[in-house]
């Protein structure tokens, strides 16, 4: 019994002070940085978009993330360096203890940029994303003392344990902001934005407590891209974000 009290004690923890699963290559999910990018891009009316991660792969129980987005400008007129309305879903599936504990999130967002100046070059922004999240902790993969026999553990066995595979679904809300300036003639792409997930704080429990919150995860960022006069590209990336009392911040610098 010794190993399931353990992993009941970590997945209590993990509800009360975990963060939402995030990547280091934040332009290949972009919708988890801020619901404002949805359809932020250049050269294409449709974006497919993929990211891996899979964490402490040393251990015997690694965290394993997979995410799968895609986003489209609607109504595209061609007026506006970036365009006015935009669509986008997603898909995160986490699991860890070998599968046993999983969670998946499927979300749809939308953006809508207004431009600040005749030409378009500037614009402000305002994303929304709606998710359905579920959680499911799978006893049954796991062993007990009550699957002990002279044999060893035999998990056809029944095990006593079932209540925690009651977790409700949740929804979460998510708004963001994103202020663009793009200027092909001269090769300058800036933009900076903020935006807060789960800012609706739906109720996760695992043990019936109705004082479990998903926490809201707090996201800003910003970029600079700038082209140099022999065709290079210059790119610097800063993000910050904070959840359950843990602050993360990510830079970059690169030139191609």
């Amino acid at each position: 019994m010794n190993k399931i009290l353990t992993i009941l004690f970590l997945f209590v923890v993990v509800n009360l002070s975990a963060q939402d699963p995030h990547f280091t290559q934040t332009h290949s999910s972009p919708m988890l940085v801020n619901p404002a990018y949805a359809g932020v891009f250049d050269n294409a009316q449709l974006r497919v978009m993929t990211n891996y991660r899979h964490q402490w792969s040393g251990l015997g129980n690694p965290f394993t993330t997979s995410y799968v987005g895609l986003d489209a400008k609607l109504f595209d007129d061609g007026l506006y360096y970036q365009n006015p309305f935009n669509i986008g879903i997603h898909i995160v599936s986490d699991k860890t203890f070998n599968g046993a504990v999983k969670g998946n999130v499927i979300a749809a967002t939308s953006s809508y940029h207004v431009p600040l100046s005749n030409e378009g070059k500037q614009t402000i922004g305002i994303g929304l994303s709606i998710g359905y999240g579920t959680k499911r902790f799978d006893i049954s993969s796991l062993s007990s003392e009550s699957q002990f026999t002279d044999g060893g553990f035999d998990q056809s066995l029944p095990n006593g344990e079932t209540f925690l595979q009651k977790i409700k679904p949740y929804v979460l809300i998510s708004p963001g902001i994103l202020y663009t300036y793009n200027n092909k003639e001269d090769g300058t792409f800036f933009d900076i934005g903020f935006a807060v997930f789960n800012a609706n704080q739906p109720y996760f429990t695992t043990l019936y407590d109705n004082n479990e919150k998903i926490a809201k995860r707090i996201s800003a960022q910003t970029s600079f891209q700038r082209y140099t006069n022999n065709s290079g590209l210059i790119n610097v990336e800063l993000q910050y974000q904070s959840q359950s009392y843990v602050d993360y911040f990510l830079s970059g610098l690169s030139y191609a």
